[in-house]
């Protein structure tokens, strides 16, 4: 079986840069929202990880489930 990561994202370290949704289209913001992920739990990490590795508050976790 594969496993699968999951995605965390603090609300409490967000500033709301629009980082992660600059460079993965698997994470949507709304006008004055938290940005959030279109899939919490994904197979492959991808941009993703563009997007922990660019957060400038470190608000994006992954671990493995």
């Amino acid at each position: 079986w594969n496993k699968m990561f999951v995605l965390k994202h603090d609300k409490d370290k967000c500033i709301k840069c629009g980082m992660c949704v600059s460079v993965c289209d698997n994470w949507v913001m709304k006008e004055g929202e938290f940005p959030k992920p279109v899939k919490a739990e994904v197979a492959e990490l991808g941009c993703n990880q563009e997007a922990i590795d660019g957060c400038p508050t470190a608000a994006i976790t992954v671990e493995e489930k």
